[in-house]
């Protein structure tokens, strides 16, 4: 991940840690607009181990968010 996707990663990590549920609409009004790629974030953090939940709105929307035993794991692993 490059420039603003930096960024991005390191709040999409902090937020999902904080139990949120967080989709692409939120991200990029949370970011200014930089962080258009909330799937590759994402993407990167299953690569590191993260057992990310998701589920979809009506409006085709993605959600992601950590279950608590999910959170209560990466952080007694040291993952975050």
């Amino acid at each position: 991940m490059k420039n603003g996707n930096t960024r991005a990663l390191s709040l999409v990590k902090q937020r999902l840690l904080n139990g949120e549920h967080i989709d692409q609409p939120s991200m990029l009004e949370q970011t200014d607009g930089v962080a258009w790629r909330l799937s590759a974030a994402i993407y990167s953090l299953g690569k590191e181990g993260w057992n990310i939940a998701r589920y979809d709105l009506p409006s085709k929307v993605r959600v992601y968010y950590l279950p608590h035993a999910e959170i209560q794991r990466i952080k007694a692993e040291g993952l975050q």
